[in-house]
């Protein structure tokens, strides 16, 4: 690739600007014009390749032929000795990941650039053109703070072939639409999907699916919906949360019809949150039909609108999730691969507070416990084997530091102190070594344990000592739900979250009984379909009565609905009157049904 200094087709390399997967992106100076550009050069590698040369040229023409404000120039494309290229405007400043990272974008200032974004995409969506890698890189801001988007690189007409190989996927993944992961003929509303997804980590500073795994995250833009972000961020307006839901839509016919109107609509949401500085967009309503039900003051929209707001639902999602979420970061004490096949010969024993092991003769007693971030232990037990610690105690609460939500699944084993958990593989900030931590939870906190070694170091023999523990004080409390089972049933009530908010949102602004008994339908749908799941999850240890119980809660919400959704379709005011108290009556009912999971002892508060 060309150096700084040297000359390509008439540009003269100033400085890199970065590099991507199809090449080099440098600033320039166009000799003849004495003109600053962005000047990018196809990698070597891929100048031969007939499918990336046809896509580098694409990007130059579609480009090229998009001219609007607020997407990038192109000025020229062609081919030279050092491979293609491409001429562009050369836009100084940043982009929307580094403001993202920076973490001073407000979601005010968010939506101002994503603004002038969606008239982009519409226009490019105007002339057939779809853009396929819609991202914060991509969106760049100049010092004068207009944004601008770029890299068509991976764009396509939609009446165009794709020019994608066969099992190969361009795009990125934290952005990608489900049709697209399916491999299906992609539209506008692809890149629309991108869009929500960006708006989306705008205002919580996370993306929609943060999964370890690719097939993981996969699976998740198919199947599972985010948490709503008014639960992620605290201060943003619930009608937020219908936005962006209606944004993700799995299904391409249930998004918005053009980029503008999904930035239009978070805008409004966002002015409904108390106490914010903006006007809110004033917007021509249709004409209120009048109606049996809508003219009814007692059944009118006011109350549905209280019964939205009251959002019963809310809580359950929030607490008994996170409750679980907690007791997932009590990773208690376990072996998975059976204790008792590597539990060494028994010599001598070791006692400190409330804990008591046995371990080899070889291990030794240590005066002081090694510093390990986030394990701070009351009254420690340290026992030594060569490179091997073991640091023993009690502590009333959990560090989530050390940790935190989503870390390493735990195994389940039967140990000296009865069934516990496992967490291996941990490896605390701050610190060289490799740990694998226990926790026991008992009626006092919690009982640790945890094996320090050098990195990829063998800590069975620490891990058989562990498994010797013993309460002196005290007893150990049963399992809750595994960390697998939390996961599962908070993206089932997430996704059940997100879209009831989307469903009373459109009942509290429907206009007419057809139009109220359509969308009181889609609730009962939603109530049904999350029974439906939470039936099929497979209960964790002791949760089986608690997971009939929420299932049932949400069976006899559906049927509230349902009758709320026919008093509307026969316009009856006394019956529409009665079902929308029912509606709020089993909501209310449903919560301890939630509660339970917390209340049985499946989750445990720090």
């Amino acid at each position: 690739m060309p150096g700084v200094g040297e000359s390509v087709a008439g540009y003269r390399i100033d400085d890199v600007l970065g590099s991507g997967g199809m090449g080099i992106v440098y600033e320039a100076t166009q000799i003849a014009l004495d003109r600053k550009v962005a000047l990018k050069v196809l990698a070597p590698h891929l100048s031969d390749d007939l499918v990336f040369r046809e896509r580098f040229r694409r990007e130059g023409v579609l480009q090229a032929a998009l001219e609007h404000p607020h997407v990038v120039t192109v000025y020229e494309a062609g081919e030279s000795d050092a491979g293609l290229y491409l001429a562009m405007r050369l836009v100084r400043g940043t982009n929307l990941k580094e403001l993202l990272a920076e973490g001073t974008l407000t979601p005010e200032r968010a939506l101002e650039l994503l603004a002038q974004i969606a008239d982009a995409l519409d226009a490019a969506h105007a002339q057939d053109v779809v853009h396929r890698d819609v991202k914060p890189p991509n969106i760049l801001v100049d010092e004068a703070g207009k944004a601008f988007l770029a890299d068509f690189g991976l764009t396509r007409g939609t009446s165009q072939e794709t020019l994608t190989r066969a099992g190969a996927y361009v795009g990125t993944l934290d952005y990608v639409s489900p049709e697209q992961i399916r491999g299906e003929q992609l539209t506008a509303r692809s890149d629309l999907y991108a869009l929500g997804a960006v708006l989306y980590e705008c205002l919580t500073g996370g993306v929609p699916f943060p999964r370890e795994s690719e097939a993981a995250l996969l699976y998740a833009h198919l199947s599972d919906m985010p948490p709503p972000p008014s639960a992620m961020r605290p201060g943003l307006p619930p009608a937020l949360d219908a936005v962006v839901a209606r944004a993700l839509a799995k299904d391409p016919a249930d998004r918005y019809g053009t980029a503008t109107a999904l930035i239009d609509a978070a805008r409004d949401a966002l002015a409904s949150r108390p106490g914010t500085a903006h006007v809110p967009v004033q917007r021509a309503r249709p004409p209120r039909l009048e109606t049996v039900v809508d003219r009814m003051p007692s059944v009118g929209l006011p109350p549905l609108a209280k019964l939205t707001e009251r959002r019963p639902f809310v809580w359950p999602l929030a607490a008994a999730a996170a409750a679980l979420a907690l007791f997932a970061l009590a990773v208690t004490f376990a072996v998975g691969h059976g204790s008792a096949t590597i539990r060494p010969a028994v010599l001598r024993t070791a006692s400190a507070g409330a804990i008591k092991v046995s371990y080899p003769t070889g291990w030794s007693r240590g005066a002081k416990p090694p510093v390990v971030p986030g394990l701070e232990v009351r009254d420690p037990l340290v026992l030594i084997d060569g490179p091997l610690t073991l640091v023993a105690g009690s502590v009333s609460s959990l560090d989530p530091v050390l940790v935190p939500s989503g870390s390493t699944p735990a195994t389940v084993a039967t140990l000296a102190a009865g069934p516990a958990y496992r967490y291996a593989g941990l490896h605390p900030k701050g610190s060289r070594a490799a740990l694998t931590l226990f926790a026991l939870p008992t009626t006092t906190g919690y009982a640790l344990a945890g094996c320090i070694a050098p990195p990829e170091g063998n800590t069975r023999p620490c891990e058989a000592v562990a498994a010797t523990l013993q309460l002196t004080t005290g007893a150990a409390r049963r399992l809750g739900p595994t960390i697998a089972y939390a996961t599962s049933l908070r993206t089932i009530l997430a996704r059940l979250d997100a879209r009831r908010s989307r469903d009373r949102s459109l009942l509290a602004h429907a206009t007419s009984p057809r139009t109220q008994a359509t969308d009181a339908t889609a609730l009962g749908r939603d109530e049904r379909a999350g029974a439906a799941a939470i039936r099929a999850l497979h209960p964790s240890v002791g949760a089986a009565a608690a997971q009939a119980a929420l299932a049932a809660a949400l069976v006899r919400t559906a049927a509230t609905y349902v009758a709320l959704a026919r008093a509307a379709a026969h316009g009856d005011r006394a019956g529409y009157a009665q079902a929308r108290a029912h509606v709020a009556a089993a909501e209310a009912a449903a919560a301890p049904a939630f509660a339970r999971f917390a209340a049985a002892g499946y989750a445990i508060r720090p």
